[in-house]
């Protein structure tokens, strides 16, 4: 889905108070973005701000900055009178336009402001009150707010001077020490306390109030610790310093085109190898804190995962610096097992190498196009939009760590210039003009010639181009951004607001004068965003749920004045049961590909297969079925029969093979069932050579070929916004999904949640001696089963994969659905197929597109379906495939539960009565 939102920290939020917070105008800034046709707010970290007041300094990893809390919410609280506020915030606070914040003046009063109204809610709180609720968050977060209390109360009590500068029994943590301040410093220990408390209470009724307006928060979780931070403190086993607790080496960057010295950010590095003895026990409590604040977390400086730069703390010299390897995808492991549906977006600027690129690709994290980075060099820029090779990123024109773009736009040097201006009006002809102009022009022919690197002046040549004003060049831009095909555009407030290098918020290496912006109250105004959800919508980018835009009702979604669900069964006028939807449900089918060889054997009644097949001699049969075959193909062309238009997800080479096999699923699917198949010239079409005499189990010689070289991040799910269903067959014969406890495969699904879409999974039969079979199966299904709607496999291999060999089907449900997965079909051969499903569809109805409650027949249903009596079995090639083909199409056209379970249950036992998969299948209307 594309969207789009708006990049502004909360200090930046208009204010009386001399710093934004959780205010009212917070609320305000909130309706705006709605009525501007966001989806999103991207917010920088919200801990307390340390050296620099930057917030990538933070004191605490896991507390909140107090000075975002609402006056005004504590005046109704009963906790600050008005004379109060006035007393402790004057109106000397209230920035005039042009001035920036002043943290030495506004932190102090905030915290003065806050001490007082402790004192009204220490009073009130022995008295009943919030004594409850308050109790339960200090017993919530007991594994860091008590630790982080103790540290800011005995900073306090050292006239704000950092633990490294405390004496040494209090810097060591000394025991008799520690508990000497605890119950002398016992009333600034419930300050602390209650200061977070207050905190998180205002920032999550803001964020439900986002919610409600259907704006996502992004967060951002910077990678280091402050040295001087509570958690350096508390834990000073995870970094890297010596025995009197001072850094061994410290966090930096290299020298580049830029910073030709380097930089030296001075933040103590950690020691990986201690956080990966603790399973990265403390990263992940960080990041579960961060989900409770924000529906994504930016992971800032994602490259430092895979390696870091490392700078002895004696030097704190770049120039001596030095790479070392960081924790790379194993903790990304961990990362996943522990939040397998949340959301991430990767930080991947700076200096990338192939090892970077490759750990990215691994998470599936979207990464980040800057497009003030695009003009740095010539047409092969990787930053520049028709270079992005995937939907799957988040595009900005710069960031907080960016000039404004009307600011860079003015410094950038003539040539430059006379790049942006080109590349804007060849990529967009005209631009609307966000302030109503509009400029328009031929695009000239393409630059040529030798554009210099990034860092070198020399002209670039270029034809004669007027140069766009400043102004209509930050238009193109914003413009620029919308049009991309990322799937999401985050816009900071500034460009919206066509302010210049006065509004920068931050500029990386200057320790000082950072982080004090803040928009005037007013300016971002109704007219203001209108003008935004006009080029929102433009570029296909407004919620369907946004002011003035009309909604739609998919045919058989239940209305006001409609009597029955899309679930429901209605009678046509002839009697018979009508389709509940009048247009075609889309499904991606995603899995293995092949082409199947089948020979017909003239053998009839053997027992087994040296009744068919003689070594030494020769075996007469009566010809080769060929057909298209694995789960991609025999599911796919299945749903495009019973009334579903598949998307085809897969690789095949281009060979022989290859052909034959496109030219057969377009027959069975369509032309345009095969949007979503790679074709890889160094790979070869996968072929199995089936053998199936009629009344053995078949045996199965395979190549695996390109399904081996097939990745996740190939699935461009972005491309399919239709698609309702993300089916994935047969993980076991594709390398890339089941290797490192299968990974690739919880990606996929994790990214197919996040696009909105409902799932389903089915298995095959794995050799025990296969690379597959070596891998840890019972894993993988943990790791991938929550986010798993449809579990569909058969009985054999669950048995294998469980390690439940002797289990019945009972049991085995019992188990998926105990590892996550919400329901469960298991195909039970001839005795037919049990089925377990979750108490609540609500929130599949959801990702299916259907009304609310259509599916509540669903819910909590359990038992075995019987198979259906087949007269004469000639093959079972594809017959589980088909029979979940049925199934999932069936719940795709809003049939009855019950009425999926028995076309399932039919097609499965025509499937048999013919050679190929799909040839005794017939259409749902035909039974």
């Amino acid at each position: 889905m594309r969207k789009s939102g708006i990049l502004l920290p909360i200090f930046a939020l208009p204010s009386r108070h001399g710093i934004g917070g959780f205010t009212a105008e917070a609320r305000t800034f909130v309706d705006r973005l709605a009525a501007a046709g966001q989806s999103c707010w991207q917010i920088l970290p919200l801990g307390p701000v340390g050296r620099g007041n930057s917030p990538y300094q933070p004191v605490s990893c896991f507390a909140g900055e107090t000075a975002y809390i609402d006056p005004e919410a504590l005046r109704s609280k009963g906790l600050l009178s008005a004379a109060d506020i006035a007393e402790l915030l004057p109106a000397s606070l209230n920035l005039r336009e042009g001035e920036r914040i002043n943290y030495d003046v506004v932190l102090p009063a905030h915290k003065a402001l806050l001490r007082r109204a402790f004192g009204a809610f220490r009073q009130r709180l022995f008295t009943g009150g919030e004594k409850e609720a308050y109790e339960r968050f200090c017993e919530d977060n007991k594994e860091w707010i008590d630790d982080f209390s103790l540290y800011m109360s005995i900073r306090d009590a050292h006239c704000g001077a950092d633990w490294p500068e405390w004496e040494s029994p209090l810097r060591c943590r000394d025991e008799a020490a520690l508990t000497q301040m605890k119950q002398a410093l016992a009333a600034d220990l419930e300050f602390w306390k209650w200061t977070q408390y207050e905190f998180f209470c205002e920032w999550e009724e803001l964020a439900e109030y986002a919610h409600g307006r259907g704006i996502e928060i992004i967060g951002d979780v910077p990678i280091y610790a402050a040295y001087e931070s509570a958690d350096c403190w508390v834990h000073p086993e995870l970094f890297q310093l010596d025995e009197e607790r001072r850094p061994v080496n410290v966090s930096g960057a290299p020298p580049d085109a830029f910073t030709p010295e380097g930089q030296c950010w001075g933040n103590p590095l950690y020691d990986w190898e201690h956080h990966r003895s603790t399973g990265y026990r403390w990263w992940l409590a960080r990041l579960r804190q961060n989900f409770h604040l924000f529906d994504v977390i930016r992971l800032d400086h994602m490259r430092g995962f895979e390696s870091y730069y490392s700078i002895p703390a004696d030097t704190q010299n770049p120039l001596d610096g030095h790479w070392e390897k960081g924790p790379d995808m194993d903790f990304f492991h961990q990362v996943e097992r522990e939040f397998p549906a949340s959301g991430f977006i990767a930080e991947d600027l700076g200096f990338l190498t192939e090892d970077v690129f490759r750990m990215i690709r691994q998470t599936g994290y979207p990464g980040m196009k800057i497009l003030q980075f695009a003009f740095d060099s010539d047409e092969s820029n990787l930053y520049l939009p028709d270079r992005y090779d995937t939907d799957h990123s988040v595009v900005y024109t710069g960031t907080h760590d960016n000039d404004t773009t009307l600011g860079w736009y003015r410094s950038i040097a003539d040539y430059k210039q006379r790049f942006v201006t080109w590349y804007l009006k060849k990529t967009l002809g005209t631009l609307t003009g966000f302030r109503g102009s509009e400029v328009s022009a031929d695009a000239p022919e393409s630059p040529g010639g030798d554009i210099p690197a990034t860092g070198e002046t020399a002209e670039i040549p270029l034809p004669d181009v007027e140069i766009l004003e400043s102004a209509d060049a930050l238009s193109g831009m914003i413009e620029l951004a919308l049009s991309t095909r990322c799937e999401t555009c985050i816009l900071p407030m500034q460009d919206w607001l066509g302010l210049g290098s006065e509004a920068r918020i931050n500029l990386p290496g200057t320790p000082e004068g950072n982080w004090g912006w803040q928009m005037q109250a007013g300016a971002f105004d109704e007219s203001l965003a209108k003008r935004i959800a006009i080029l929102t919508g433009k570029y296909g980018r407004k919620p369907s749920s946004c002011p003035g835009t009309p909604s739609e009702t998919l045919c058989g979604e239940r209305t006001d004045d409609e009597e029955s669900s899309p679930c429901s069964e209605r009678p046509s006028a002839d009697g018979k049961e009508a389709d509940l939807r009048c247009r075609r449900p889309r499904a991606l089918v995603l899995g293995c590909l092949s082409i199947d060889i089948c020979p017909r054997f003239v053998s009839r009644g053997a027992k087994d297969f040296s009744d068919v097949i003689h070594p030494g001699g020769i075996t007469r049969i009566l010809g080769n079925d060929i057909c298209p075959g694995g789960s991609v193909a025999n599911t796919g062309i299945a749903m495009k029969l019973f009334g579903v238009d598949p998307v085809l997800c897969g690789k095949i080479g281009q060979d022989d093979f290859g052909t034959m096999l496109k030219n057969m699923l377009v027959r069975g699917a369509g032309q345009d069932s095969l949007a979503g198949i790679v074709e890889d010239p160094a790979a070869a079409t996968a072929y199995s050579l089936i053998l199936a005499p009629e009344g053995l189990d078949r045996a199965i010689l395979q190549n695996p070929g390109a399904n081996d070289a097939y990745m996740e991040s190939e699935l461009e799910l972005e491309r399919f916004p239709d698609c309702r269903l993300m089916h994935f067959g047969h993980p076991p014969t594709m390398r890339h999904f089941y290797e490192n406890a299968g990974w690739g495969l919880v990606s996929v699904f994790r990214r197919a949640r996040r696009a909105g879409l409902a799932t389903s999974l089915d298995l095959c039969a794995v050799d025990p001696d296969s690379d597959a079979g070596r891998e840890d199966w019972e894993m993988i299904l943990t790791n991938v089963l929550p986010l798993v709607d449809f579990f569909v496999p058969s009985i054999d291999e669950l048995r294998y994969m469980l390690r439940m060999p002797n289990a019945s089907p009972e049991e085995l449900a019992g188990a998926s659905r105990g590892l996550g997965a919400r329901n469960v079909l298991i195909k039970c051969g001839a005795e037919g197929m049990y089925f377990e499903n979750c108490d609540d569809m609500s929130d599949i109805c959801s990702r299916l597109g259907f009304a609310d409650g259509a599916m509540a027949d669903w819910e909590g249903a359990r038992g075995m379906r019987c198979a259906e009596p087949v007269e004469r079995e000639v093959s079972g090639l594809g017959a589980g495939d088909t029979s979940i083909a049925a199934y999932l199409a069936a719940m795709l056209r809003g049939f009855p539960f019950r009425k999926c379970v028995d076309l399932a249950a039919a097609e499965g036992a025509l499937c048999v009565t013919k050679p190929g998969a799909t040839e005794g299948l017939r259409p749902f209307e035909d039974l």
